[in-house]
């Protein structure tokens, strides 16, 4: 049977998580995980497993809350003594990542209209796979130059550019084509 939280055998005797620890566990919504025990933080009542990343250099972090750990399937000592530095962080890497997370969670929000029918969603989504398209209100704009206005049926495309027209007639045969699609 697998060993509980408390069990004083698994991590020592204060039932303290032992730093360098390989576990493996499950978690109350059914989740096997394992890794080498980083670190554990009393207050809070966190565990932080270090696992293999990618890279060789590199490694992921799993933190969990002690109280979602359902049971401790295996936990083996480390063969060294635990190596208690911290790895190196390099801050600017850090920024980097942090600044193009949101960059791109920007992006993917910009592509979700606000107000919209599931419809008017249903053809920004399928003409921004081939065109460059954004949200201008409850308007959707294709190539900065045609308008497609709800309920966004190819009578509602326009530009305003007459040189425009050739991208209009494609956009409007579009449209057209995915309320079919979407109609059969």
């Amino acid at each position: 049977m697998a060993a509980g939280l408390a069990d004083p055998d698994v991590l020592g005797s204060n039932h303290d998580w032992a730093v360098g620890y390989d576990v493996r566990l499950t978690t109350t919504l059914g989740e096997e995980i394992s890794g080498e025990v980083f670190t554990f933080d009393k207050v809070t009542n966190c565990v932080v497993l270090k696992q293999k990343g990618t890279k060789q250099s590199c490694s992921n972090l799993c933190l969990l809350k002690a109280n979602f750990i359902k049971a401790i399937l295996s936990a083996k000592p480390p063969a060294q003594p635990a190596d208690l530095r911290l790895p190196h962080i390099d801050p600017q890497s850090v920024t980097d990542r942090e600044a193009a997370a949101l960059q791109a969670a920007r992006e993917q929000a910009a592509k979700i209209g606000v107000g919209v029918t599931r419809e008017g969603q249903q053809i920004f989504d399928s003409l921004e796979k081939q065109y460059r398209c954004e949200w201008r209100g409850k308007d959707i704009a294709v190539l900065g130059c045609v308008i497609i206005s709800e309920p966004y049926q190819a009578s509602n495309c326009r530009t305003s550019k007459q040189e425009d027209q050739g991208v209009l007639e494609r956009i409007q045969k579009m449209v057209e084509a995915i309320h079919q699609k979407s109609n059969s």
